[in-house]
């Protein structure tokens, strides 16, 4: 699988539910970055980015030697509440700059609206500050891994 997703692919992204499943494992086993979102308003998101931080570790040191951690994306942030202006200022103290993607996702309710029906944000609001966000977001990846 990893051959196909070299020799047809410029990128993969594979997109993993937020727990330490077999899905992540595999999706681990057979990458050579990972981004871990963090939710800017949520204390235990960055709880849990200690523990991915091992995992990913763990990983590389015990069968996929090219797994490399690429950044950490700032999701869900909202400027207007203090845990969320707190939470990003505290993952910028603790990580260099060059560990978290300088692009944001924001609080959007564009993502709700979409997904209630069955649609991408861009499909469903290309112009909302997510889907601003997210095509920002590509143009920083692409910039940082090449293309």
């Amino acid at each position: 699988m990893r051959d196909y997703a070299i020799n047809n692919h410029d990128f993969t992204i594979i997109d993993c539910p937020p727990n330490m499943g077999s899905f992540v494992l595999y999706a681990l086993y057979t990458s050579d970055f990972v981004i871990v979102p963090v939710k800017a308003g949520s204390a235990f998101s960055v709880e849990g980015l200690i523990r991915d931080t091992k995992l990913i570790e763990e990983v590389k040191t015990k069968g996929n030697s090219d797994l490399n951690f690429l950044r950490l994306l700032i999701n869900s942030v909202d400027n207007r509440t203090a845990i969320s202006k707190a939470i990003t200022s505290q993952l910028h103290n603790i990580f260099d700059e060059n560990q978290v993607f300088e692009t944001q996702i924001p609080v959007n309710t564009a993502f709700e609206k979409a997904e209630s029906m069955g649609e991408t944000i861009f499909q469903n609001d290309g112009t909302a500050s997510g889907a601003r966000a997210f095509r920002a977001l590509a143009i920083e990846l692409i910039s940082i891994v090449g293309g």
